[in-house]
Formats: C-alpha cells, sequence, structure tokens
C-alpha cells in the first residue's frame, strides 16, 4: 500500500512540475497546476451532479443536458490550454490567462444584479487573492482594480445606477482594495520566507558538495592513517558511509549513527542493501544501488532524495579509490532534511486548499456557457458555431492525453496487461481508417493501406493495444505531412515474426534527434516541428507497449523525405492457419 502511494505520488509530481530556470517562476507554475489539474477532473464530475439532481427536480429537456456537456466541454479545454501553456515554461502567461479568464468567467456567471450587488460579488475576492500567489505579489492591486472595473461596467451597461447600488459597489470596489493589500503583505511575508529557505538550501547543499569532494580526496590520502580519517570523519555533521569495492560499509561517523538510529557495528561490514531493508521502499532502494554501484566515470554522482523511516534524506555519492583494494569504492554522504520536505508538503495542501474553493464558481460558468451553446438564449452564427465545434475536437484531444498519461503510468507501474485473442488483420486496418482517416481527409493527405499475402488471415494478440500503437504512429504522421501519402503495411519478414510499419512523407527528424523520439515528453526541437501540438507521449508509449509484447521498434528518418517505422512482432497463429492472399 505504501508503494502505490509513493507511485501514485510519484506520478502527480510528474504532472505539477513545471521546468523553468528561475525557482521562483517553476514553485509559481506548479502551484498553477495544482489550481487546474482538480478543476480538471472534480469540476465536471461536480457540474454533472448538479445536472443529475437538476433533471431529478425539475425535469431538464435534452437540450439542457447537452448544454451543460458543452460547457463541461469549454471548461475542461480552458483548463486544459493554461495546463499546457504552463507546462511549456510560459507560467506568466498562462497565469495571466488564467486570472483574466476567471475575472471574465465570473462576469458571465451570474446576472448583473446579483454580480453588481448580490450574491455572487464576493465571487472576484478569488483572483484578487490568486493573483498575488501565481504572479508577484503587487499583482493583487491589478486584480482589485480589474475587478473594480469589471463591478462598475456591469453597472453602467445594465443601467444600474441607483444609489443603493452605486453605494453598494462603492463599498465593495474599497473591500476589493483592502483584500488586495492582505494578499499582498501575506504573498510578499510567503516569498521572503522561500527566498531564505532556499538560500539556506543551497548553502547547504553547496556545502554537502564541497564536503563530499574534499572527503572523497581525503580518503584517498589517508586511507592507512584510520585514526586521522575517523577525525575527520568525526567533524562532519553529515552522516558518511565508505563503502569498499564490494559494496560493504567499512568506515562510517558518529553523524551517520545518529541519523540512521543504528550502532556503527550493525552499519560496518554490511551492505547498503540490508541497512535499507525495511525502512526504504523499493524504488529508492534501486535509486541508490544504481549511484552506489555506478563505477564507469571518476566524477562525483548526482545527489538525490529519499524517504528514510520516518526522515526524509538526501543522498550525495562520490567514487574513491582504495589503495589496499583492487576496483573503485563510493562515499556516500546522508543529510536530514525531513524539515524542509514538511514545508514543501504544507504548502501544497494550502495550494489544494484554495483549489477546491474554485471548483464551485468554475462550475457555474461552465452551465452558463453549455446554455449558450443549445441556443437558449438566442440562436448561434456559423462562426460560433464552428468554434464550439472546434472545442469538441480539442477535447478529444485532451481526453486522448488523458489516457495517455493514465497509460504511461500504467506502463511504468508494471500494472497494464495485455488481453491476447484472435483478430484479423483486415479488421485491425479498418478499425485503424475510421479513426484516423478523417484526420488524413482533412489535410488532403492520401491514406494507403496494404497486407502482404504471407500475412496470416488470423492471429492472436491484443488488438486493442495493437490498435492504439497504429493509431499513435499514423496520428503523429498526419501531424507532421502536409503533402503526400501515409502508408501502412502489414508484413511477415520471416516464419516466426510479423511487422508493422506506418511510412510518411513529411517533415523527417533529423539525426540528432533520431535516438530521443521514443523518450517521454520528447519532441524534435525544429521550427519545422514546434508548430505542431502534442504532450510528448505518443512514441513513448507505443515503445512501451511494443516492448511489452516482446517485439522491436526501428525508425529509418532523412529531413525532408519522411519517416519510416517499422515494428517487428513474434507471431502467434490461431488455429485457422495461414490465409492465402
Amino acid at each position: 500500500m505504501n508503494e502505490l502511494r509513493l507511485t501514485i505520488g510519484k506520478k502527480l509530481e510528474q504532472l505539477l512540475h513545471v521546468k523553468h530556470p528561475n525557482q521562483d517562476v517553476a514553485r509559481r507554475g506548479r502551484l498553477l497546476n495544482i489550481l487546474l489539474l482538480p478543476g480538471l477532473g472534480t469540476g465536471v464530475l461536480a457540474f454533472g451532479l448538479i445536472g443529475l439532481i437538476a433533471n431529478f427536480i425539475s425535469g431538464w429537456s435534452r437540450q439542457d443536458e447537452l448544454l451543460l456537456l458543452a460547457t463541461s466541454v469549454v471548461g475542461v479545454v480552458f483548463i486544459s490550454g493554461i495546463y499546457f501553456l504552463n507546462r511549456s515554461g510560459n507560467v506568466r502567461l498562462a497565469a495571466v490567462v488564467f486570472l483574466l479568464g476567471m475575472i471574465m468567467l465570473i462576469t458571465l456567471s451570474d446576472e448583473p444584479l446579483q454580480l453588481v450587488a448580490g450574491r455572487s460579488t464576493m465571487t472576484y475576492i478569488l483572483p484578487i487573492v490568486i493573483a498575488s500567489v501565481l504572479l508577484k505579489p503587487w499583482t493583487s492591486f491589478l486584480m482589485a482594480i480589474l475587478s473594480s472595473i469589471g463591478l462598475l461596467g456591469l453597472a453602467l451597461a445594465n443601467n444600474l445606477l441607483s444609489p443603493s447600488v452605486l453605494s453598494t459597489v462603492f463599498v465593495e470596489i474599497v473591500l476589493f482594495q483592502l483584500i488586495a493589500l492582505v494578499s499582498w503583505l501575506s504573498a510578499r511575508s510567503l516569498e521572503q520566507a522561500l527566498t531564505d529557505l532556499r538560500t539556506i538550501n543551497a548553502e547547504l547543499d553547496h556545502r554537502v558538495a564541497d564536503r563530499t569532494r574534499d572527503l572523497a580526496d581525503a580518503l584517498i590520502r589517508v586511507q592507512l592513517e584510520s585514526s586521522k580519517s575517523q577525525a575527520v570523519l568525526e567533524s562532519i555533521a553529515d552522516g558518511v558511509i565508505v563503502f569498499d569495492s564490494l559494496g560493504k560499509a567499512s568506515v562510517v561517523n558518529p553523524a551517520i549513527s545518529r541519523l540512521l538510529n543504528l550502532p556503527p557495528s550493525q552499519i560496518v561490514g554490511y551492505r547498503i542493501e540490508t541497512l535499507m531493508a525495511g525502512v526504504v521502499n523499493v524504488s529508492d532502494q534501486q535509486a541508490v544501488l544504481d549511484q552506489l554501484h555506478h563505477q564507469e566515470s571518476a566524477e562525483r554522482l548526482p545527489g538525490l532524495r529519499l524517504q528514510w523511516g520516518n526522515k526524509t534524506l538526501s543522498a550525495s555519492f562520490a567514487p574513491i579509490h582504495i589503495q589496499q583494494e583492487t576496483g573503485r569504492g563510493t562515499v556516500a554522504v546522508f543529510r536530514d532534511i525531513t524539515r524542509e520536505a514538511e514545508l514543501d508538503r504544507m504548502k501544497s495542501m494550502f495550494v489544494s486548499m484554495v483549489s477546491h474553493e474554485l471548483r464551485t464558481p468554475l462550475g457555474a460558468i461552465m452551465g452558463y456557457g453549455e446554455i449558450l451553446q443549445e441556443q437558449v438564449h438566442g440562436p448561434l452564427n456559423e462562426r460560433q458555431r464552428n468554434v464550439v465545434e472546434r472545442l469538441i475536437t480539442n477535447t478529444k484531444r485532451l481526453l486522448n492525453l488523458v489516457n495517455d498519461l493514465l497509460d504511461r503510468a500504467r506502463l511504468e507501474a508494471g500494472r497494464l496487461k495485455l488481453v491476447s485473442a484472435p483478430f484479423t488483420p483486415d479488421a485491425l486496418l479498418e478499425e485503424l481508417l475510421s479513426m484516423t482517416g478523417q484526420l488524413a481527409k482533412d489535410k488532403k493527405v492520401d491514406f494507403i493501406t496494404h497486407i502482404a499475402p504471407e500475412v496470416p488471415q488470423s492471429m492472436l494478440g491484443d488488438s486493442q493495444r495493437l490498435l492504439q500503437v497504429l493509431a499513435n504512429l499514423v496520428t503523429n504522421a498526419i501531424k507532421f505531412t502536409d503533402n503526400g501519402s501515409i502508408t501502412v503495411k502489414i508484413d511477415r519478414p520471416d516464419p516466426a515474426h510479423w511487422s508493422l510499419q506506418v511510412i510518411d512523407t513529411g517533415a523527417g527528424i533529423p539525426l540528432d534527434e533520431q535516438p530521443y523520439v521514443f523518450d517521454m515528453f520528447r519532441q524534435v526541437d525544429s521550427l519545422t516541428t514546434r508548430k505542431h501540438s502534442g504532450a510528448g507521449l505518443g512514441l513513448s508509449i507505443v515503445k512501451q507497449l511494443v516492448t511489452l509484447m516482446g517485439g522491436e521498434v526501428q525508425l529509418v528518418s532523412s529531413v525532408g523525405t519522411g519517416t519510416a517505422i517499422t515494428i517487428s512482432l513474434p507471431l502467434n497463429l490461431t488455429a485457422e492457419g495461414i490465409r492465402e492472399r
């Protein structure tokens, strides 16, 4: 159960992480993802329940139900667009779009009178508070001004100019400024605390790295002088273990005994696997072993973070030469960072609580958007209908991306199982054509299929996963092919194997990028391909699924000519045998 929680936590961390050279910007991007991802699923679910309850009470029409669905789609697409913009590194732009969209959606979420001087007025507080967290603290004042302008605009546009309404608006504007002031003070204090903590951590990390390097050099010189080396070790506040070439602890300092709650006699002479058994999870154990047994380079190895019992430790490793032994040993330095890890957890809990408070107003906004899509308040023109259709199309893309993320998580956790059953190559290509044929037609690209005569009429395998592999490859090929054709071939290169091949006449892949195209979240970095959207998951999933099936993937590509991806799989025949074509 602990391993499952850790695995889920790791996957969530990957979804929330934003890579940016500026740590403050990366932190704000992560906070924005924490606000977005819960709203992506729970907001739609909450409004689905609201729709069911309303339907049960008042008996909604079919149009009302479709309108609620369309609103949910709009909300999902909006949140997803901001999420991927944020993940791409445009954190500030994503935050600005999120906040402006929130103000706009709040403005559309209720009747003007209720927004200006009624039950929905206080929803304008949300972007004011969130702006101080996602952007600079002073932006809370900017959001307060925008919210005030929104209220005044609503009052003027709807002729809500009675003295009572105007006095209420004035009080609300003053309240917005006070809330902005409180948000600014709070966010400024939090940023200062985080800056101080980061400075301390950087100094400590630098000190640990320096000590590890100095210790490695010192141990080379004084290994035979045990008394001197012991004096050096005892002066180090961080825990130190020296492992010999056999992987056994040979030297420890007092700090490591206090850190692990073990006497030196229960550390010296034992392998790291024994020390970690029962107190460190399997994935962290493997990470430690990988670094401990790494002996290809004499440079200092990168550090890692692990959970050791109820403590969070950072571990640094450096190879050392042990004169009286053949081979290379390793010195490991451990530092207790439990307090820093707890601060990170508390910060995440705070932002999660804020995101929970956003679900209800966002759901209401999606509901009103669906009403507009169903033309309850008036007909839509052709341009507006086209916009709705594009929203639905992009939502399908989003669902595919979500499914890819789930498949990736199952693959990495080893929980994805293949279901072997009889299938025919003809049926496989027919399903593929129904899924991707329209995409090729829209781009005016020829879609060609071919099955070699040697291919059996019926085979055993997981047809759904095979279809997923082909669909990912073909969709990717269509994306990067502006003219020409996409060809899908099924062949039998030898009696024991069969193959799937997808050939396109697209942009091609540069030679230096080809070794990385099957890596997760990796996309070709060129002007030709950067204009195409995508999360960089499709080819990674293809590679892992093919490996799970016992097959291999080969890539041949040339810039300006096109790409051919060939998948070779073991051939499992059914009782029907081989069909002669």
